[in-house]
Protein backbone atom coordinates (compact mmCIF):
# COMPACT_ATOMS: atom_id res chain seq x y z
CA UNK A 1 0.00 0.00 0.00
CA UNK A 2 1.13 3.51 -0.75
CA UNK A 3 0.10 6.81 0.82
CA UNK A 4 0.78 9.72 -1.51
CA UNK A 5 0.43 12.26 1.29
CA UNK A 6 3.03 10.52 3.44
CA UNK A 7 5.82 10.61 0.86
CA UNK A 8 8.80 12.55 2.08
CA UNK A 9 7.53 12.67 5.68
CA UNK A 10 8.85 10.79 8.67
CA UNK A 11 6.29 8.56 10.30
CA UNK A 12 6.45 6.62 13.56
CA UNK A 13 7.28 2.95 13.37
CA UNK A 14 4.12 0.79 13.34
CA UNK A 15 3.48 -1.57 16.24
CA UNK A 16 4.31 -5.20 15.56
CA UNK A 17 1.99 -8.19 15.48
CA UNK A 18 2.38 -10.19 18.71
CA UNK A 19 2.29 -13.98 18.40
CA UNK A 20 0.44 -15.44 21.40
CA UNK A 21 0.91 -19.15 20.72
CA UNK A 22 3.02 -21.47 22.86
CA UNK A 23 6.03 -20.48 20.76
CA UNK A 24 6.22 -17.15 22.63
CA UNK A 25 4.92 -18.02 26.09
CA UNK A 26 3.29 -20.61 28.32
CA UNK A 27 -0.40 -21.39 28.23
CA UNK A 28 -1.79 -23.09 31.34
CA UNK A 29 -4.77 -25.46 31.53
CA UNK A 30 -7.18 -26.55 34.25
CA UNK A 31 -10.67 -28.01 34.49
CA UNK A 32 -13.61 -27.40 36.81
CA UNK A 33 -17.17 -28.54 37.28
CA UNK A 34 -19.51 -26.57 35.00
CA UNK A 35 -20.12 -23.15 36.49
CA UNK A 36 -17.35 -23.32 39.10
CA UNK A 37 -14.44 -21.68 37.26
CA UNK A 38 -15.81 -18.15 37.24
CA UNK A 39 -16.65 -17.97 40.99
CA UNK A 40 -13.20 -19.43 41.66
CA UNK A 41 -11.64 -16.47 39.84
CA UNK A 42 -10.04 -18.39 36.97
CA UNK A 43 -10.53 -15.32 34.76
CA UNK A 44 -8.94 -12.77 37.12
CA UNK A 45 -5.47 -11.40 36.30
CA UNK A 46 -3.97 -12.13 39.71
CA UNK A 47 -5.30 -15.68 40.04
CA UNK A 48 -2.49 -18.11 40.91
CA UNK A 49 -2.37 -20.72 38.11
CA UNK A 50 1.02 -22.24 38.97
CA UNK A 51 -0.62 -25.58 39.81
CA UNK A 52 -2.19 -25.78 36.33
CA UNK A 53 -0.58 -27.90 33.61
CA UNK A 54 1.16 -26.60 30.51
CA UNK A 55 -0.94 -26.71 27.35
CA UNK A 56 0.16 -26.51 23.70
CA UNK A 57 -1.38 -23.72 21.60
CA UNK A 58 -2.37 -24.49 18.91
CA UNK A 59 -3.69 -27.66 20.51
CA UNK A 60 -6.44 -29.11 22.66
CA UNK A 61 -7.06 -30.44 26.16
CA UNK A 62 -6.60 -34.10 25.13
CA UNK A 63 -3.14 -33.36 23.74
CA UNK A 64 -2.18 -31.50 26.93
CA UNK A 65 -3.36 -34.41 29.09
CA UNK A 66 -1.41 -36.94 27.05
CA UNK A 67 1.74 -34.82 27.36
CA UNK A 68 1.14 -34.86 31.11
CA UNK A 69 0.93 -38.67 31.08
CA UNK A 70 -2.85 -39.04 31.37
CA UNK A 71 -3.94 -41.92 29.12
CA UNK A 72 -7.43 -42.95 28.15
CA UNK A 73 -7.14 -45.37 25.27
CA UNK A 74 -5.16 -45.61 22.05
CA UNK A 75 -6.02 -44.13 18.66
CA UNK A 76 -4.34 -46.86 16.63
CA UNK A 77 -5.65 -49.88 18.55
CA UNK A 78 -9.06 -48.31 19.24
CA UNK A 79 -8.62 -49.28 22.87
CA UNK A 80 -11.26 -47.47 24.92
CA UNK A 81 -10.94 -49.44 28.13
CA UNK A 82 -10.01 -46.14 29.79
CA UNK A 83 -13.10 -44.11 28.89
CA UNK A 84 -12.23 -40.49 27.93
CA UNK A 85 -15.82 -39.25 28.30
CA UNK A 86 -15.13 -37.79 31.73
CA UNK A 87 -13.10 -35.08 29.97
CA UNK A 88 -16.07 -33.69 28.04
CA UNK A 89 -18.19 -33.29 31.18
CA UNK A 90 -16.10 -30.45 32.61
CA UNK A 91 -15.38 -26.87 31.65
CA UNK A 92 -11.76 -26.28 30.66
CA UNK A 93 -9.79 -23.08 31.14
CA UNK A 94 -6.72 -21.74 29.33
CA UNK A 95 -4.63 -18.86 30.68
CA UNK A 96 -1.49 -16.98 29.67
CA UNK A 97 0.12 -13.60 30.28
CA UNK A 98 1.90 -11.21 27.92
CA UNK A 99 3.35 -7.70 27.82
CA UNK A 100 3.24 -4.88 25.27
CA UNK A 101 5.31 -1.65 25.19
CA UNK A 102 4.06 1.64 26.60
CA UNK A 103 3.38 3.12 23.15
CA UNK A 104 1.73 0.01 21.67
CA UNK A 105 -1.35 1.13 19.67
CA UNK A 106 -1.98 3.82 22.24
CA UNK A 107 -4.34 5.86 20.06
CA UNK A 108 -5.52 3.26 17.53
CA UNK A 109 -7.45 -0.02 17.43
CA UNK A 110 -5.77 -3.30 18.22
CA UNK A 111 -7.38 -6.68 17.59
CA UNK A 112 -7.00 -9.88 19.56
CA UNK A 113 -7.51 -12.59 16.93
CA UNK A 114 -8.20 -16.28 17.55
CA UNK A 115 -8.10 -18.23 14.31
CA UNK A 116 -9.90 -21.21 15.90
CA UNK A 117 -11.62 -21.84 19.24
CA UNK A 118 -13.05 -25.33 19.82
CA UNK A 119 -15.89 -24.60 20.54
CA UNK A 120 -18.11 -23.06 23.25
CA UNK A 121 -15.59 -20.39 24.18
CA UNK A 122 -15.75 -17.34 26.44
CA UNK A 123 -12.70 -15.06 26.33
CA UNK A 124 -11.57 -12.74 29.12
CA UNK A 125 -8.84 -10.09 28.98
CA UNK A 126 -7.60 -8.73 32.30
CA UNK A 127 -10.75 -10.03 33.97
CA UNK A 128 -13.14 -8.49 31.44
CA UNK A 129 -15.36 -10.67 29.25
CA UNK A 130 -14.67 -9.65 25.65
CA UNK A 131 -16.03 -12.49 23.49
CA UNK A 132 -18.36 -15.49 23.49
CA UNK A 133 -18.42 -17.88 20.53
CA UNK A 134 -19.96 -21.20 19.53
CA UNK A 135 -18.35 -22.06 16.19
CA UNK A 136 -15.12 -24.05 15.96
CA UNK A 137 -14.62 -23.13 12.32
CA UNK A 138 -15.03 -19.34 12.54
CA UNK A 139 -12.26 -16.94 13.67
CA UNK A 140 -12.86 -14.58 16.58
CA UNK A 141 -11.60 -10.99 16.43
CA UNK A 142 -12.08 -8.33 19.12
CA UNK A 143 -10.77 -4.76 19.34
CA UNK A 144 -8.98 -4.72 22.71
CA UNK A 145 -6.94 -1.52 22.41
CA UNK A 146 -8.76 0.28 25.23
CA UNK A 147 -8.38 -2.68 27.63
CA UNK A 148 -4.67 -3.40 27.15
CA UNK A 149 -2.29 -2.63 30.00
CA UNK A 150 0.80 -1.03 28.46
CA UNK A 151 4.13 -1.92 30.10
CA UNK A 152 2.22 -4.10 32.54
CA UNK A 153 1.13 -7.72 32.66
CA UNK A 154 -1.92 -8.66 30.58
CA UNK A 155 -3.77 -11.93 31.15
CA UNK A 156 -5.94 -13.83 28.68
CA UNK A 157 -8.32 -16.48 30.03
CA UNK A 158 -10.49 -18.70 27.82
CA UNK A 159 -13.26 -20.92 29.17
CA UNK A 160 -14.59 -23.84 27.13
CA UNK A 161 -17.99 -25.12 28.24
CA UNK A 162 -19.00 -28.80 27.90
CA UNK A 163 -20.98 -29.38 24.69
CA UNK A 164 -23.55 -31.83 26.08
CA UNK A 165 -25.45 -29.53 28.48
CA UNK A 166 -25.35 -26.72 25.92
CA UNK A 167 -26.90 -28.91 23.22
CA UNK A 168 -29.59 -30.12 25.65
CA UNK A 169 -30.53 -26.51 26.44
CA UNK A 170 -31.22 -25.51 22.82
CA UNK A 171 -34.78 -26.84 22.85
CA UNK A 172 -34.60 -29.03 19.75
CA UNK A 173 -36.30 -32.04 21.36
CA UNK A 174 -39.19 -32.11 18.87
CA UNK A 175 -37.05 -31.87 15.73
CA UNK A 176 -36.78 -35.18 13.88
CA UNK A 177 -33.30 -36.58 13.31
CA UNK A 178 -31.86 -39.94 12.45
CA UNK A 179 -31.62 -42.16 15.51
CA UNK A 180 -28.47 -42.64 17.52
CA UNK A 181 -26.88 -39.24 16.94
CA UNK A 182 -25.50 -37.14 19.76
CA UNK A 183 -27.31 -33.81 20.16
CA UNK A 184 -24.03 -31.97 20.51
CA UNK A 185 -22.87 -33.50 17.26
CA UNK A 186 -26.01 -32.32 15.47
CA UNK A 187 -26.53 -28.84 16.87
CA UNK A 188 -23.05 -27.45 17.59
CA UNK A 189 -20.61 -26.17 14.95
CA UNK A 190 -17.92 -28.66 15.91
CA UNK A 191 -15.79 -31.33 14.22
CA UNK A 192 -18.18 -34.25 13.67
CA UNK A 193 -15.73 -37.12 14.00
CA UNK A 194 -14.94 -36.11 17.59
CA UNK A 195 -18.22 -37.75 18.58
CA UNK A 196 -17.14 -41.09 17.08
CA UNK A 197 -16.84 -42.35 13.51
CA UNK A 198 -16.06 -45.59 11.77
CA UNK A 199 -12.37 -44.64 11.71
CA UNK A 200 -12.19 -42.66 14.97
CA UNK A 201 -13.19 -43.32 18.60
CA UNK A 202 -15.13 -40.73 20.58
CA UNK A 203 -12.73 -37.98 21.70
CA UNK A 204 -14.66 -34.72 22.25
CA UNK A 205 -11.85 -32.21 22.56
CA UNK A 206 -11.80 -28.52 23.31
CA UNK A 207 -9.07 -25.93 23.08
CA UNK A 208 -7.34 -23.18 21.14
CA UNK A 209 -6.73 -25.22 18.03
CA UNK A 210 -5.34 -22.50 15.75
CA UNK A 211 -3.14 -19.44 16.09
CA UNK A 212 -3.59 -16.44 18.38
CA UNK A 213 -2.31 -12.96 17.54
CA UNK A 214 -2.48 -9.42 18.79
CA UNK A 215 -2.82 -7.37 15.60
CA UNK A 216 -2.23 -3.60 15.76
CA UNK A 217 -4.14 -1.32 13.41
CA UNK A 218 -2.04 1.82 13.76
CA UNK A 219 -1.28 1.27 10.07
CA UNK A 220 -3.68 -0.20 7.51
CA UNK A 221 -3.22 -3.93 7.00
CA UNK A 222 -4.61 -6.33 4.41
CA UNK A 223 -6.99 -8.60 6.32
CA UNK A 224 -8.37 -10.69 3.44
CA UNK A 225 -7.60 -11.01 -0.24
CA UNK A 226 -9.47 -12.81 -3.01
CA UNK A 227 -8.37 -13.37 -6.61
CA UNK A 228 -10.95 -14.22 -9.29
CA UNK A 229 -10.53 -15.06 -12.97
CA UNK A 230 -13.07 -13.48 -15.33
CA UNK A 231 -13.75 -13.99 -19.03
CA UNK A 232 -11.20 -16.77 -19.45
CA UNK A 233 -10.26 -17.73 -23.03
CA UNK A 234 -7.45 -19.81 -24.51
CA UNK A 235 -5.31 -16.69 -24.91
CA UNK A 236 -6.20 -14.39 -22.03
CA UNK A 237 -8.32 -13.74 -18.98
CA UNK A 238 -9.28 -10.86 -16.75
CA UNK A 239 -8.15 -11.04 -13.14
CA UNK A 240 -10.16 -9.39 -10.38
CA UNK A 241 -8.48 -8.82 -7.01
CA UNK A 242 -10.63 -7.95 -4.00
CA UNK A 243 -8.85 -6.90 -0.80
CA UNK A 244 -10.29 -6.05 2.63
CA UNK A 245 -8.21 -3.61 4.65
CA UNK A 246 -8.26 -3.17 8.42
CA UNK A 247 -7.29 0.19 9.84
CA UNK A 248 -7.80 3.78 8.78
CA UNK A 249 -6.44 4.76 5.36
CA UNK A 250 -5.50 8.26 4.27
CA UNK A 251 -7.53 9.85 1.50
CA UNK A 252 -5.14 9.03 -1.34
CA UNK A 253 -3.98 5.57 -0.26
CA UNK A 254 -3.29 3.27 -3.21
CA UNK A 255 -3.30 -0.51 -3.27
CA UNK A 256 -0.67 -1.94 -5.60
CA UNK A 257 -1.07 -5.45 -6.99
CA UNK A 258 1.61 -7.27 -8.98
CA UNK A 259 1.09 -10.56 -10.81
CA UNK A 260 4.14 -11.65 -12.76
CA UNK A 261 5.28 -8.70 -14.85
CA UNK A 262 1.92 -6.90 -14.57
CA UNK A 263 1.30 -4.19 -11.98
CA UNK A 264 -1.93 -2.38 -11.23
CA UNK A 265 -2.77 0.38 -8.74
CA UNK A 266 -6.19 1.26 -7.43
CA UNK A 267 -7.45 3.80 -4.92
CA UNK A 268 -8.69 2.37 -1.63
CA UNK A 269 -12.36 3.23 -1.05
CA UNK A 270 -14.68 2.75 1.91
CA UNK A 271 -17.51 0.20 1.43
CA UNK A 272 -20.91 1.66 0.78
Amino acid sequence: MENNRAKGRRTSRPSRVVDLTSATGTWRLQYALPGEGLPSGFHKPHFDDRAWIDAPVPGDNHTALRQRGVTYGSFDKRDEREDPRWIEKYEWWYRRSFFVPRDYCKDSPCKLVFDGLDTLATVFLNGRKIHAGNNMHHPASVDVGRWLSRSKRNVIAVRFDPPGPHADSLGYDNIWTTSGHDRAMLWIRKCQMQFGWDFHPRHVTCGIWKGVQLVPLDRPRIAHIKVLCRNVTRLQSEIEVVATIDGACAKNTLLRCRIGSLTAKVKVVKPR
